[in-house]
């Protein structure tokens, strides 16, 4: 009987079941398409957030992640699968209805396949989830080097050779390099720069000028953007740790500091400071050697001037051809020794007299003669005046004086505007003639070395010794003022007494809040104010008005909102610039009155311009008042819609224009060499608009965007062939076939001849580039071609295009589904045979998405799977190849050499490959750099096993990549070999989501990976070992180059070493090792690496819940003591370790005297500190550092050197009741408390009270009411001053200060504060409380809060940059309303971005009827603030640099309607009414 109950059960398991679920598709039928929209929308929702958090991200000049591009090609799939699907015609047929039967097999098919489409939208949906989306890409750094080398100096030699063995030296860590001004330290350490970038001593080397002036801002970004750093803190103090965290992470660094003046705070930078980062190197340059000194610096190097032998062999090799004048020889020799060896007076004066009589050398010398002698500065200024005064003509003396006077880094198109104002181009009569000009004066003072040499054409640089001569020079004899802010800010306007004579006025950053109500400037030709008005709105310069000569006026950048009416009274304006400024409003009738101007800039700006045919626009300006400047050259404009233009508007005499119409375009991404940019987006037809058809044939840069009616480009937009085009950029067309036809027409130029960029995007009905009989010659300077998404073409090349564009350097296909080739055949294929097709000069090659692509190029068909590239095509220069989503089996041909230069391979996404390389094609990769491989989910290794004819594996000779620096393998699903012979020399390995990987390095690879420096292995499911070791005992023992181990989220690790390596290898030089989240790891180290690696700086542990002890046991007599001596150890991070109880488990000994940073937070079982005065141990020496078999960690010698303390209540208790507090911590600048959980805790004011080098508190985890209480302050004197404030999760905090007192002390110069997590928390600080200086506010999760701010505490937010409020549940306004109703304005002075996230109850930012202003505002976001009806009460918001407001609840990326108010307004009534919103202005 039970055996007949257990077959039925079982019949019925496989036949009840599956009918039930059949007929549930039947019954079901509505319900599963529900389900499937209701995941669709869930995924569009998901998508919406994606693709915004991308778009923002580009903006800030990120590059999307391939693996986000992929999810978000993988969701469009989805979503037109299901969308077809709930199209389908059957569905009228599945459904019921009371005339007819549904068609039940039809119902069935729908309702199951809606199941299954549901389920994939539900898989895509899980892999949406990013922490980040795009990484922005490394900068290589730029530096100035000039033509000359101290290595032809005898008395240099030496010099460099010490500098060398000094930064080889692991000893030494500062170098400096000290002299007199002029005596060539720059000259000598921009050489040090090329001779260790070109030999890779170092894995960064970073160039950063600091100057007389430093600002430590601008330091700090030129260190970061060389280093690919993207700062979101805004403040110096926030910036410090985050490029010091970005520093370290490198193996071996050199950073050069040239020209420091004064002592400079390496940790107000946020460099390392000498012990700190061991592969940090500093080499810094000075005038004085007791500055070096005081930094730190003990190896130091003095730059003698020339002797007399090198100085006149250096004045002769400037001269000239002086060898062929021997009457100049005794002339120029007296001269040579009269520069008394400085190098820049030498160059200087040489330069100078090349060409000159023999009359003008005698001059020269004779004024020389005259010089003191006591002084070299002062020869250094007769020097370089004789050279100024050599220069030809007054105009070129006017400009040198102009390129001194206008910054340290002048940009060529500032020097031109102010020139052409000036009149220093005078001598030509065109626009065209005067750039030339310039640039002609620029190289001739680049070849008198009086400007430094650059590789930038957009910015000259000038030594700073010839700038002071300069400055001084411009102010004695033309009255020319130049000021600039020391270091800070300029803060007081200069004497009217000095300026009532001055013919120019330049004044750099500026601090000064308004100009003086009258300026006597009867000779005053230029004025110039940069970074004018922090903190401040400018609003009144009519005095500007009495300026009735001026000639230029430039208001670039400044935060004022209406133009004066006083400005057109400047008859004399030749030059006005409004260019990235928060003007909206020009009064009617300013600019037409300026008739006189030739150059207008107003790009980047918002202006409201009057509209014909509306009322209530009497007091804008109308773009149609253009019509009246008939002087008008040059022309930077920008408008969001072309309607906005007047029909008939004409531009022929613009010479130089950047013009952006539509809201498509971005005017940061206008290239700045490049001054003809036409940008167009027009929803009208391209022949009507005759004026800009104008431009599109003049301009060198064109974009154009849904231009409508266009359907061949050549022949309907320029029948002469655009001969001055350099770029072509065509996007969103539904016509155009092919950009040139040349079947259409006959009989014109040759096309495109100087063409060198083409960008073709979305070109839905292209199907190739060029269709019928080529041109000779068109497209021969072409340098790089784009082309996406375009899904008509399945060919892009031919062969005769490809042998007519030899200059091509840069090739990038995407998204173009039906692409089979990218080079087609036609007659010359067919006559070339066997002949390989050459790209001489390609050097970066990008393939991707190309669903169809079978090859390259081949002219042989075959039916046979082919490789993607063969024997037809060479690139004998590639230097970067990126293979992505292509479906291909094999990407080139055995024995192929044509691959020779490549030196960086990305493969990602080929699901087709098993394998990567045969062991044949290593050797075609001799300059392999980089290599990485990501989403090849069949790919199971990575060099295949050759294999005979019998299937026996054939043993080559051994060839490795032995340039092949860094691996990085990425999602490879079913990849089971990591490491290969091949790889020897590899230097940094990275694997992430490998699912299949048992162990990283097999134990037969034991002796391969010895020159490895770098490892990190995260998210790989199946690994259980990171070094598998051989059981061999004939191993000798090794030394592996090893520094850096980075393990996280590896769930079966067991251990990271399959035994203790004693006898195999060595770990000695082991410096950093990072272990997170394991559940069976139960030590980091064998006992032998922890004896051994004496060189570890950093251990980090966190979330390793099994594990017991740091070192592994080993059997030991009991009475033996390990010593384990960390002498470099600085850093010590141990997080949630539960059953953590110390070191090791048997006698030993600990040495740490390196320790700044101890971070122990939840190491609940870890008793970890003592105190001498509770102890009964014997008191330590001071030199002593030693954990005994308690593992009590001494606290008296460890707490006075730590910078950085994170400490539990269970420790703190002890430690912080410490006598004399203040001295045990005198270097803490970081302090975290954490888990005060006890009921009542206090925060321990002893902290505030006494520890005086506290910059940056954290408070988490604890159950505080209060932190801070200003009444124990009202007699006592605090020293701390908190720069940094973190409250996280802190469920019970009430208030921060208590109400009615004013701002605790310790908080009254804040700069950063971040609230999470404080739930009962109702606001912020009590509205007598004051932030003067807050730059960086933060909240999220306090669901208590009600509104944010008080508008007194709101004024005080002068410098506030960012606030972000997130997820605050109770938030219905930011600024809360006072008894009083607000009267005044309350404007945010410094506020560029607010975010307000997740905020389901807010209605408004400001509830009450006040005039919000928000000057430098350029990113607003709003997501998910459903409640939200408008942004203030009152109609007056604001903004004049804001465009767009970004939100994640819409399909539009980014949204605007006018203004602010009338934006959120508008998002509000799309919400209700569930439209599709569009973006309009």
């Amino acid at each position: 009987m039970d055996i007949l109950i257990a077959v039925a059960a079982k019949i019925a398991e496989y036949t009840v079941a599956p009918i039930g679920r059949q007929v549930g598709y039947l019954i079901f039928h509505k319900a599963k398409f529900k389900e499937l929209r209701d995941r669709v929308s869930d995924l569009e929702g998901k998508r919406d957030e994606i693709k915004q958090r991308v778009e923002e991200e580009r903006r800030n000049g990120k590059t999307t992640f391939d693996v986000v591009q992929n999810w978000l090609k993988n969701v469009n799939d989805a979503i037109g699968e299901a969308t077809k699907l709930q199209n389908d015609p059957r569905r009228a047929k599945a459904g019921c209805s009371r005339w007819s039967f549904p068609n039940v097999v039809t119902r069935h098919q729908l309702s199951r396949k809606a199941t299954k489409v549901a389920q994939k939208v539900v898989e895509v949906r899980g892999g949406g989830d990013f922490s980040q989306v795009a990484y922005r890409p490394k900068l290589d750094a730029v530096s100035a080097f000039t033509t000359r080398s101290s290595q032809n100096l005898e008395s240099r030699k030496p010099i460099m050779e010490n500098i060398m063995h000094a930064l080889r030296d692991p000893k030494v860590s500062m170098v400096g390099v000290y002299g007199l001004g002029g005596v060539g330290k720059t000259t000598l350490v921009e050489e040090v720069y090329q001779i260790a970038k070109e030999n890779q001593l170092f894995d960064e080397v970073v160039m950063a000028t600091i100057s007389k002036t430093p600002d430590i801002k601008t330091v700090q970004e030129e260190i970061a953007d060389q280093l690919g750093l993207r700062f979101e803190e805004v403040t110096v103090a926030g910036r410090a740790p985050r490029l010091y965290e970005r520093i370290k992470k490198e193996k071996t660094i050199l950073l050069i500091l040239d020209d420091i003046w004064e002592a400079l705070d390496l940790k107000k930078v946020g460099i390392p400071s000498d012990g700190e980062h061991n592969g940090c190197k500093l080499l810094m340059t000075s005038r004085t050697l007791d500055l070096l000194r005081h930094m730190g610096v003990k190896e130091h190097f003095r730059l003698e001037v020339l002797n007399e032998e090198e100085s006149w062999s250096l004045f002769q090799s400037e001269a000239n051809n002086l060898d062929k004048e021997p009457d100049k020889h005794q002339i120029a020799f007296q001269l040579a020794k009269r520069c008394a060896g400085l190098p820049i007076l030498i160059v200087t004066m040489a330069r100078s007299l090349i060409d000159q009589n023999i009359h003008a050398w005698k001059d020269a010398l004779s004024q020389l003669e005259k010089v003191d002698n006591e002084e070299l500065q002062e020869i250094t200024y007769s020097a370089l005046e004789l050279s100024y005064k050599r220069l030809k003509g007054n105009e070129m003396k006017a400009f040198f004086l102009l390129c001194a006077t206008n910054g340290k880094n002048p940009s060529v198109n500032d020097l031109f505007k102010y020139g052409m104002g000036l009149g220093i181009f005078n001598s030509t009569n065109t626009m065209e003639g005067a750039r030339n000009r310039l640039h002609n004066m620029i190289s001739a003072l680049k070849a008198s070395c009086l400007l430094l040499e650059d590789d930038t054409i957009t910015r000259v640089k000038m030594h700073d010794v010839v700038r002071e001569v300069a400055i001084s020079i411009a102010y004695r004899d033309y009255h020319i003022l130049a000021k600039y802010g020391d270091g800070d800010k300029l803060r007081e306007f200069p004497n009217m007494d000095i300026l009532s004579n001055c013919s120019q006025i330049i004044l750099q950053n500026c601090g000064f809040r308004q100009l003086p109500e009258k300026l006597d400037g009867h000779n005053l030709k230029l004025f110039h104010l940069s970074n004018f008005v922090d903190q401040c709105v400018l609003e009144n310069i009519d005095a500007v008005g009495a300026l009735k000569n001026l000639e230029i006026l430039s208001l670039l950048q400044s935060s004022m909102i209406k133009l004066s009416s006083e400005i057109g009274k400047l008859s004399h304006l030749r030059m006005l610039d409004l260019g990235d400024s928060g003007i909206e409003i020009i009064p009617a009738g300013v600019i037409s009155s300026l008739i006189k101007l030739e150059e207008l800039y107003m790009g980047n700006t918002s202006i409201k311009w009057k509209i014909e045919n509306l009322d209530n626009q009497d007091e804008n300006a109308s773009l149609d008042e253009l019509r009246q400047l008939s002087s008008l050259t040059s022309l930077e404009l920008q408008i969001q819609e072309a309607w906005m233009l007047p029909r008939d508007l004409m531009f022929d005499k613009l010479e130089r224009f950047k013009i952006v119409i539509g809201d498509v375009w971005e005017w940061a991404d206008i290239d700045d060499v490049t001054w003809k940019t036409l940008k167009l987006k027009l929803g009208t037809n391209i022949h009507l608009e005759h004026g800009i058809k104008g431009l599109i044939r003049r301009a060198e840069n064109l974009y154009l965007d849904e231009v409508e009616g266009i359907s061949n480009v050549l022949y309907q937009l320029n029948r002469d062939g655009f001969p001055q085009l350099k770029h072509l950029h065509i996007q969103n067309n539904a016509l155009i076939q092919h950009i040139i036809d040349f079947t259409e027409r006959s009989h014109i130029p040759t096309p495109f001849p100087n063409l060198e960029k083409l960008v073709i995007q979305n070109l839905g009905k292209m199907e190739k580039i060029c269709h019928g009989p080529l041109a000779v010659g068109f497209f021969s300077k072409l340098r790089a071609i784009k082309v996406e998404k375009c899904n008509k073409v399945k060919y892009l090349l031919s062969v005769s295009m490809v042998k007519g564009m030899p200059q091509l350097s840069e090739l990038e296909i995407s998204q173009c589904n039906l692409m089979e080739k990218v080079v087609f055949e036609d007659d010359d294929a067919s006559a070339m045979n066997d002949e390989t097709i050459q790209f001489p000069l390609l050097h970066s090659l990008t393939l991707q998405h190309l669903d169809a692509l079978e090859c390259f190029y081949s002219h042989q068909p075959t039916s046979s799977p082919i490789s993607l590239f063969n024997n037809q095509v060479a690139f004998p220069n590639l230097d970067t190849l990126k293979l992505s989503s292509l479906n291909l089996n094999k990407i080139w041909k055995d024995n192929r050499h044509y691959f020779c230069k490549l030196r960086n391979l990305i493969v990602e996404n080929c699901d087709g490959l098993k394998y990567l390389f045969s062991p044949a094609m290593v050797e075609s990769f001799s300059s392999l750099i980089k290599l990485e491989i990501s989403e090849c989910h069949l790919m199971e290794e990575i060099i295949a096993v050759e294999e005979d004819s019998d299937n026996n594996i054939v043993t080559l000779e051994e060839v490795r990549f032995f340039k092949l620096q860094t691996i990085i393998l990425k999602n490879m699903k079913s990849l089971k070999k990591i490491w290969h012979k091949e790889f020897s020399k590899v230097k940094t390995l990275q694997v992430k989501n490998c699912e299949k990987i048992r162990a990283i390095f097999s134990s037969s690879m034991q002796k391969v990976y010895n020159d490895l420096e770098t490892l990190m292995v995260t998210n790989c499911a199946s690994v259980e070992e990171i070094f598998q070791l051989s059981s061999d005992e004939n191993y000798s023992t090794e030394q592996t180059q090893l520094k850096k181990i980075t393990l996280k989220e590896l769930s079966k690790l067991k251990q990271i070493w399959s035994k203790d390596p004693e006898r195999a290898l060595n770990f000695y030089n082991l410096e950093e090792i990072n272990v997170e989240s394991y559940i069976n790891l139960e030590f980091v180290f064998p006992c032998s690496v922890a004896t051994s690696c004496s060189h570890l700086k950093e251990l980090i542990i966190k979330w390793c819940e099994n594990m017991k002890k740091i070192i592994a046991f080993k059997e030991e007599p009991m009475f033996l003591s390990i010593s384990f001596e960390f002498n470099h150890l600085n850093t010590l991070v141990l997080w949630d370790l539960l059953k953590l109880k110390g070191f090791y488990a048997r006698n030993y000994t600990l040495s740490c005297p390196s320790l700044r940073k101890l971070d122990i937070t939840g190491c609940v079982t870890l008793n970890l500190y003592r105190t001498l005065s509770t102890s009964s141990h014997q008191k330590l020496s001071d030199d002593e550092y030693i954990i005994s078999t308690q593992q009590h960690l001494v606290a008296e010698q460890v707490m006075p050197n730590l910078e950085h303390l994170r400490i539990d209540e269970k420790d703190a208790a002890n430690i912080l009741q410490t006598q004399n507090i203040g001295s045990f911590f005198d270097k803490i600048s970081f302090l975290a408390l954490s888990n005060y959980k006890t009921e009542g805790s206090a925060f321990p004011d002893q902290v505030l009270q006494n520890i005086c080098s506290l910059k940056r508190l954290h408070v988490e985890w604890s159950s505080f009411k209060k932190i801070f209480h200003d009444k124990r302050l009202t007699n006592e004197k605090t020293c701390t001053k908190l720069q940094s404030l973190i409250l996280y999760q802190l469920p019970n905090l009430q208030h921060i200060c208590e109400e009615g007192l004013q701002i605790d002390p310790v908080l009254e110069l804040l700069e950063d504060l971040f609230v999470y997590g404080c739930s009962t928390l109702i606001n912020i600080v009590p509205s007598s409380v004051t932030f003067f200086h807050l730059t960086y506010l933060e909240v999220a999760n306090c669901n208590s809060m009600i509104n944010l701010l008080s508008p007194s505490t709101a004024r005080s937010l002068a410098k506030l940059t960012v606030m972000k409020v997130k997820q605050c549940d109770s938030l219905e306004e930011i600024l809360s309303k006072e008894r009083e109703e607000i009267t005044n304005d309350i404007a945010f002075f410094s506020l560029q971005t607010l975010e307000l996230d997740s905020l389901p109850r807010l209605g408004r930012f400001c509830s009450q009827k006040c005039f919000l202003r928000f000057p430098l505002l350029r990113k607003v976001v709003v997501r998910k603030c459903a409640r939200m009806k408008y942004f203030s009460e009152g109609d007056k918001v604001s903004t004049p640099k804001l465009g767009k407001v970004l939100t994640a609840e819409n399909r539009k990326e980014f949204y605007w309607k006018g203004d602010l108010n009338d934006t959120i307004k508008h998002m509000f009534e799309n919400k209700l009414t569930e439209s599709k919103p569009t973006a309009q202005v």
